[in-house]
Formats: C-alpha cells, sequence, structure tokens
C-alpha cells in the first residue's frame, strides 16, 4: 500500500510539473507566458533565429529556429500571443531568475514603456540582436514590445533608466545561461 501512494504521488507530481512547464491557459497569470525576450536574427546563409525568455514565473528557456518566422499579424510594436509562442516553439529550460530580482525587473517594464527608442540607421546587416520586455493585454491576448535595445541594419536603444536597469539584469541572465 505504501508503494501503491508513493507511485501515485510521483505521478500526481509529474502531472503537475508538466502543467507548470507547459502553456497552460488557465495557468497563466496576468503577465502572460513571456515577460522578456532575447534573440539574434542571422539571414547571412539562409535563416537562423537563436533566443531565451524568461517567463512570469521566473524560468529561463532557450530557443532556436532555422525556419523564417514572420507573425501572422503584423501591428507596430505589438505580437499576438500565438506568434510569440509559434516562435518560441520546442523552447528548453536553461535556468531561473530569482523571484526577488524577477519582481523588481518586472515592476520596471511599466516606466520603460513610457521611453523614447532612438534608431539610427547602420550599414546593410544580415543579422541583428533584440532585447525587449512584454506587456500583456489578456483582453486583445497581444504583447506590447517595450524595445530596450536592438542591433542590425538598424540599431536601437530605450532612453529612460529604467530601460538600461533591465538591460543589465538581461546581460546577466545571459551571461549566466551562457546565452552572449
Amino acid at each position: 500500500m505504501k508503494r501503491f501512494l508513493m507511485v501515485i504521488a510521483l505521478v500526481a507530481g509529474s502531472i503537475a510539473g508538466c502543467s507548470l512547464f507547459g502553456h497552460d491557459e488557465g495557468a497563466r497569470g496576468s503577465l502572460g507566458y513571456i515577460v522578456f525576450d532575447s534573440y539574434t536574427q542571422d539571414t547571412t546563409f539562409g535563416f537562423e533565429l537563436d533566443g531565451i525568455y524568461v517567463d512570469e514565473d521566473g524560468l529561463v528557456w532557450r530557443y532556436h529556429g532555422d525556419e523564417p518566422w514572420f507573425p501572422e499579424e503584423l501591428r507596430l510594436g505589438m505580437v499576438s500571443e500565438s506568434d510569440l509562442l509559434k516562435k518560441t516553439e520546442g523552447a528548453k529550460r536553461v535556468g531561473s531568475v530569482n523571484p526577488q530580482v524577477l519582481g523588481e525587473m518586472i515592476e520596471l517594464i511599466e516606466p520603460a514603456s513610457k521611453g523614447e527608442v532612438v534608431r539610427e540607421m547602420q550599414s546593410f546587416e544580415r543579422s541583428g540582436s533584440v532585447d525587449v520586455a512584454y506587456l500583456f493585454d489578456r483582453g486583445t491576448k497581444r504583447y506590447q514590445q517595450v524595445v530596450l535595445k536592438g542591433t542590425g541594419t538598424w540599431s536601437a536603444r530605450n532612453t529612460t533608466p529604467e530601460a538600461r536597469r533591465l538591460l543589465a539584469r538581461l546581460e546577466e541572465i545571459k551571461r549566466v545561461v551562457g546565452f552572449e
């Protein structure tokens, strides 16, 4: 009987773990699945997309794609939930963020969203990187992109001190999980 109860407890724990790491509609909070995203895209010899994201629970996931990712819905500064999930499909967990640090980072998103993003034309590049935070709208299931920094054909930087602080934290997270 004791062995039977242990097996049931293990199965129940496994099921709970699966729903925790899966994209279960009921499990998502008000932040959406993805809170921070950092990725590079290279089209020099085909297509390659490599990135990490931090979910609302502070879990860090790494994703990779070799097929072009084009959002179905093109709206400046917005991305639909389904498009974002398609981009990060097949991600593997590579780390986590301290809950207190994550809370501090989340508090900086709203003020960073009010900042000016300065864009400058660079030379023609076939690769680039983007660091963003997201504000999720549950009603429309869309994420507002809060650009922190971007490089490539255009460079972009958010001028707020909150964006600089978020970018410093993201850089630290990238170093820790080996995504540089």
